[in-house]
């Protein structure tokens, strides 16, 4: 018996999804969640922070260059990103974004992935006489030095920067900033590499591109309240031990509350490499670069929940919504099929909840999809997706806004058919789509007049507004999390309770009256 209960339903959903006009509707969406990602990608490449460092080495005898590149995310994640990198001589006195602060002499491009990146290659004879004619004062001017540029792209934003190279002839070493990080060397001039210090709350992060000339060595530091630099035998006294040191990228994290230090007290980090012949490379007081991790997850969130693409799904899909009340109830009504099927034996309850049940499920599914493809390309683009808490927040909010209508419609199916029934729909859509909020707007302005004083009191009687529009309450999830946000300040008229008990109404109300209304309607055609 059971059995024989379920399949109108199952009947009756895959009518209603399946239906080609629901499928393209879909379809057209999951498109639009896609590209709603890449649009986030857009904005956070405008206001995305990213970490760079690099390190450029080249010894003048033979050509050799090595190139050394770490890239992180605002909350301190490897950041996968597209590099390209220039070698050629830069002119210090000029500024650096202008078309004569660099000239290229020899460039390479390559992806970083989790990050980092080693560049190792050999120059020809060509750019290598430049490079060295650039050192020498009496072939060129003292403001044309070499250099590095870097360009980087990434999902989650773009930068720029010019930075110097160090070099080797010999026993000679010279190092030319500014440098893509803060410099390691030696008393001699020997630059081996460069460090970068990060502290997120109690956790100190040292990473570190070095190019080291043998094994055997070992990263020491020292956590400073002042600039002061150790100097002489002091430089490895009260330094802590973090770890063997080794070319390219090494990355050393320290928890300061185990340590009983207070994150708030410091102000720089001082760094030394301990060679395996006791020979001591330094760096320079090293200032921390403090981060707020949770930002980039916020600035996602926010673009996201609050984005044109989101905001269509729920503008846009409550035509579908209507389609599929008219496809279930007023067509069939209209043609006078629904009188064929009474005559077998099934009630007119059963038809009339089997069919709003198919068309609700219909409705869940959909957003499910829709907020699932976005959310996955969303994270497959940027490493970054919704939270689960906001993400149901997001569907609850477009499945309650959508059911709520669905419920108007089907009420005005079980009374109206055909073109009637998609005639008073479609003006009901655009009632509460449109000419409901340019009432409101005419409203706020004849009771507030324009300025600012208007701002407040209009959102006021815009959210109360929202309690009485089915369409509307969608909005309530993005001022939910807006507000879980910091993005959005309070308004007083937002309970959560009277948005639970307007939704439970909206779609409640119109399901009892419209069965009050089919239960004694003519199905007749």
């Amino acid at each position: 018996m059971e059995g024989t209960e379920m399949k109108p339903l199952f009947y009756d959903f895959k009518r209603s999804f399946l239906r080609p006009a629901t499928v393209l509707s879909l379809v057209a969406f999951i498109v639009i969640g896609v590209g709603l990602s890449y649009i986030v990608t857009t904005s956070l490449s405008t206001s995305g922070r990213i970490y760079t460092e690099g390190f450029g080495k080249i010894d003048l005898s033979n050509g050799n260059f090595i190139f050394y590149f770490n890239a992180y995310d605002a909350n301190l994640k490897p950041l996968n990103s597209n590099v390209a990198i220039y070698l050629g001589i830069m002119n210090t006195s000029a500024n650096s974004f202008s078309a004569d602060a660099f000239q290229t002499l020899k460039s390479w491009t390559f992806k970083a992935t989790n990050g980092f990146y080693a560049l190792n290659d050999t120059i020809n004879e060509s750019v290598l006489s430049q490079i060295m004619s650039s050192q020498s004062t009496t072939n060129a001017p003292s403001n044309m030095v070499p250099g590095i540029r870097i360009q980087v792209s990434s999902s989650l934003g773009v930068s720029g920067e010019i930075i110097g190279l160090a070099m080797k002839e010999g026993d000679r070493y010279a190092y030319i900033p500014p440098f893509g990080g803060f410099p390691i060397i030696d008393q001699s001039g020997n630059m081996i590499g460069v460090v970068e210090a990060y502290l997120n709350k109690d956790e100190l992060m040292l990473t570190a591109l070095l190019d080291l000339p043998g094994n055997g060595f070992t990263f020491r530091c020292a956590i400073l309240n002042s600039t002061f630099i150790p100097q002489g035998a002091e430089a490895l006294n009260n330094t802590i031990y973090l770890g063997e040191a080794n070319s390219g990228l090494n990355v050393y994290k320290l928890n300061l509350s185990d340590m009983n230090i207070s994150s708030s007290s410091i102000s720089n980090v001082y760094l030394t490499v301990e060679g395996p012949d006791g020979k001591i490379y330094s760096s320079f007081s090293l200032p921390i670069e403090r981060i707020s991790t949770g930002r980039l997850q916020s600035e996602i969130e926010s673009i996201s929940t609050g984005s044109a693409g989101i905001a269509l799904f729920s503008l846009f899909f409550p035509i579908v919504v209507l389609y599929i009340a008219y496809a279930l109830i007023a067509k069939p009504k209209g043609m006078g099929a629904l009188e064929f099927l009474l005559a077998r034996p099934i009630s007119r309850w059963d038809v009339y909840i089997s069919r709003f049940t198919a068309g609700a499920l219909t409705t869940l599914v959909s957003s499910a999809v829709f907020l699932l493809a976005f959310d996955a390309s969303l994270m497959l683009i940027t490493g970054y997706g919704i939270s689960a808490s906001h993400l149901a927040i997001i569907f609850l909010g477009i499945l309650s806004s959508l059911l709520a209508f669905y419920s108007v419609c089907y009420m005005l199916s079980t009374v109206l058919g055909g073109s009637k029934y998609l005639s008073l729909s479609i003006l009901l859509y655009l009632f509460f789509t449109m000419i409901y909020n340019i009432i409101i707007v005419i409203l706020g302005t004849e009771l507030y007049g324009i300025g600012m004083y208007l701002s407040n009191n209009f959102a006021r009687l815009q959210y109360i507004s929202y309690y009485f529009n089915p369409i509307g309450l969608v909005n309530f999830a993005s001022y939910f999390i807006g507000r879980s946000l910091n993005t959005m300040q309070e308004i007083s008229v937002v309970n959560p309770y009277l948005v639970v008990v307007s939704a439970i109404l909206w779609i409640a109300l119109p399901i009892v009256i419209g069965w009050l209304l089919f239960r004694k309607a003519n199905l007749s055609r």
